[in-house]
C-alpha cells in the first residue's frame, strides 16, 4: 500500500509539470503578434538582449520591444482596431530579426529599429526539425528582418554575461585558432557563429551533440573540478576537518555547475547535470540514499517548473532519455570487464536507446552514430574540454590578477591542444563519412506509429530480461 502511494504521488508530481508546461505553451501561442502586423513596416523601440554576427556577416538580433511609434501608418488594408491591437500586444514581445549591418551591436543597447516582422512558422514536412515550435519555445512572438535601425541608448555598462562573452571571443581569436567559433560554442552554449559545413558534418554522424555544451561536458568538468578542489583541501586538513573536504568539494561543483547552467543560457543538458548535482548533494547532507531514478524525475520536474517552456525542445527529451537509458540499464547490472567494457555497453545502449526517440522528434538517425562516437567523444571529453576549459581560465587571469608571461603562453598551448584535438575530429567525422555511401548514412521519416514501436522495442531490450525474451522483442525495432 505504501510503494502505490508513493508511486501515485510520483505520477501526480510528474501531470503537474504537464500541466505547468501546458499551460506555458499556451500563453507561448497567446502572444503571437496579430496578422496584421505581419508584412508592413513597423517602427518599435526595442532592447538588444543578445546580439550574435553570423557567418555570412548578418547580425541575428534577439529584441525586446520596449515601445511602438503609434503614428506609423501601416501599409496594408488594416483598421484602425488592428493598430490599436498592435499598439497593446507588441509591447513586451521578443522578436527574433536578421540585420545587414556593418554597425557594432552590443547587448542593453537601445535602438529605433523599422521592421518587417512575419508570424512564427516553420517547414511543416512531417518528422522533420520543427522551426516554428522551437521559435515558441526560445520565447519568440515573431520573427523578421531590419530595414533600418538608428541608436537611441547605449549601457553604461555591457551587462556580465555578455561581458564575458565578448571576452572569451577576444581570447579566441588572438590564438588565430582554426575552430574558434567552435571552440566558443563549447565554452558559451552559442552556436550561431558555427559555420553550417560542420553543423552538417556533425549531424550527419550523429556527433551533433559534442558541438553543443552536452551534459557529458559539464559531467566530465565537474569530475575534473572536484579533483582539483578536493586533493588540496585534504592535503591541508587534519583530523575531522578531513570530513568536510569532500563536501566543501561538492559544494564548489554545485554551484560551478548552477553559475555555469546560468552563463551558457540555462540549456537542458547543462541545467539537468546542475539539478541531479544539487539533489546528490543535498541527499549527501541530510544521510540519504535513493535511487538515481529519484533523483531524475525531480530534476526533470523542478527544470520544468522553472523553464516550462523547455519541454518542448528536442533537447530536453533527448538528455533526460539519455540518462533514463543508462539508469535503466546500469541500474539491473555490472559490467562484466571493466570501465571499458562499461563504456562499450554504453555506446550500444545510447545507440538502441536513442535512436528512435531522434527519428520521432527530428525525423532523422545517424546510423554512423555509434562509430563515431567510439572514436571521438573520448578525444572531446578527456583532450578538447579539460584543455579548452583550462585555457579559457588561464587566459582570462589577466582581467583580474597581473600573471607573468608563463600563464598566457599555457593559455595558448592548451588552446592549440583543443584546436587541435578538434581538427583531430573532424578528420575522423570526414574519412567515416567517406567510407559509406551519402544516401546510407541516416535513417529518415518513418511513420509515428512505427517509430514509437521501435522506441518501445528499443526499451524492451535495455530490459534486465531473459536473452530470448530480448530476441523475440529486438524484433520490434526491424521496422525502423
Amino acid at each position: 500500500m505504501l510503494r502505490s502511494s508513493r508511486g501515485a504521488w510520483w505520477c501526480a508530481l510528474l501531470l503537474f509539470a504537464g500541466l505547468v508546461a501546458a499551460l506555458a505553451w499556451h500563453r507561448a501561442e497567446s502572444q503571437i503578434i496579430p496578422e496584421c502586423a505581419a508584412g508592413v513596416d513597423l517602427a518599435v523601440n526595442g532592447q538588444i538582449l543578445a546580439a550574435d554576427r553570423k557567418p555570412t556577416g548578418d547580425w541575428s538580433l534577439d529584441v525586446r520591444v520596449m515601445g511602438y511609434d503609434q503614428r506609423q501608418i501601416l501599409k496594408s488594408p488594416s483598421t484602425q482596431r488592428c493598430q490599436s491591437l498592435v499598439a497593446k500586444t507588441l509591447v513586451g514581445k521578443r522578436l527574433l530579426v536578421r540585420w545587414r549591418a556593418q554597425d557594432p551591436i552590443q547587448v542593453g543597447e537601445r535602438w529605433l529599429f523599422t521592421l518587417k516582422l512575419r508570424v512564427p512558422w516553420g517547414a511543416a514536412n512531417p518528422g522533420g526539425f520543427d522551426y516554428r515550435r522551437w521559435l515558441l519555445a526560445s520565447g519568440y512572438s515573431a520573427t523578421g528582418y531590419v530595414k533600418k535601425g538608428n541608436r537611441q541608448l547605449a549601457p553604461d555598462t555591457v551587462p556580465f554575461r555578455p561581458r564575458w562573452v565578448a571576452n572569451i571571443r577576444d581570447l579566441l581569436a588572438r590564438q588565430g585558432l582554426v575552430h574558434s567559433n567552435t571552440l566558443l560554442a563549447l565554452v558559451t552554449g552559442n552556436g550561431s557563429a558555427v559555420d553550417s559545413d560542420t553543423w552538417g558534418r556533425y549531424r550527419r554522424t550523429g556527433a551533433i551533440h559534442l558541438l553543443v555544451v552536452s551534459g557529458l561536458h559539464v559531467s566530465a568538468l565537474a569530475v575534473v573540478l572536484f579533483a582539483c578542489v578536493g586533493y588540496p583541501l585534504r592535503l591541508v586538513s587534519v583530523g575531522k576537518a578531513r570530513a568536510y573536504a569532500q563536501l566543501g568539494s561538492a559544494l564548489v561543483v554545485c554551484l560551478s555547475a548552477v553559475w555555469f547552467a546560468w552563463f551558457t543560457g540555462a540549456g537542458s543538458p547543462v541545467m539537468r547535470v546542475a539539478g541531479m548535482l544539487v539533489c546528490l548533494f543535498a541527499l549527501r547532507l541530510v544521510g540519504h540514499r535513493v535511487s538515481l531514478w529519484r533523483v531524475l524525475i525531480v530534476t526533470l520536474v523542478v527544470s520544468t517548473l522553472i523553464l516550462p517552456l523547455q519541454a518542448f525542445h528536442a533537447g530536453f527529451w533527448l538528455s533526460y532519455g539519455a540518462v533514463a537509458a543508462l539508469v535503466g540499464f546500469f541500474s539491473a547490472r555490472r559490467p562484466a570487464w571493466g570501465a571499458v567494457s562499461a563504456l562499450v555497453q554504453a555506446q550500444i545502449v545510447l545507440s538502441l536507446g536513442l535512436s528512435p526517440l531522434l527519428v520521432l522528434l527530428l525525423g532523422e538517425a545517424s546510423l554512423l552514430s555509434m562509430p563515431a562516437n567510439f572514436l571521438t567523444v573520448p578525444i572531446v571529453t578527456l583532450v578538447t574540454v579539460p584543455m579548452l576549459f583550462s585555457g579559457v581560465a588561464l587566459g582570462l587571469l589577466p582581467h583580474w590578477l597581473p600573471v607573468s608571461s608563463v600563464i598566457q603562453n599555457l593559455s595558448a598551448l592548451t588552446l592549440q591542444v583543443a584546436d587541435f584535438s578538434l581538427a583531430l575530429v573532424d578528420v575522423l567525422l570526414t574519412a567515416l563519412l567517406h567510407r559509406v555511401p551519402e544516401h546510407s548514412t541516416s535513417v529518415g521519416y518513418v511513420g509515428v506509429w512505427t517509430a514509437m514501436a521501435a522506441l518501445v522495442g528499443g526499451v524492451a531490450v535495455l530490459m534486465p530480461l531473459s536473452i530470448h525474451a530480448r530476441v523475440g522483442l529486438l524484433c520490434v525495432i526491424v521496422p525502423l
